[in-house]
């Protein structure tokens, strides 16, 4: 199970339970010393990060989760001076796809 997959489904797989909902939540509520930034990863809210993502959890290499299109894409060894590009590349796409 990606952790990715798994939090695009507040933590449900396979209609099964695997993180408890208050660990979810908790996990998306900003850290006291940065607002930008949650349990595990950045959260791309208010000052974001990577301006042509919508609100989303981004971590690690990338670990990008975009609830809002159902998306989830990792990046790996990217250059971090190109994510938002590779952002911006992915949403063109999703929108003319609906």
């Amino acid at each position: 199970m990606r952790i990715g997959t798994l939090m695009l489904n507040p933590g449900v797989s396979e209609r099964r339970r695997l993180l408890p909902e208050a660990r979810v939540a908790a996990s998306l509520v900003p850290c006291g010393r940065n607002p930008n930034y949650g349990l595990p990863w950045w959260l791309n809210t208010g000052d974001r990060r990577y301006l042509s993502a919508t609100e989303s959890r981004a971590g690690g290499n990338i670990t990008w989760i975009n609830p809002v299109n159902d998306l989830v894409a990792v990046m790996l060894l990217m250059d971090p001076a190109a994510v938002d590009g590779i952002i911006w590349i992915v949403m063109a796409g999703v929108s003319t796809a609906h």
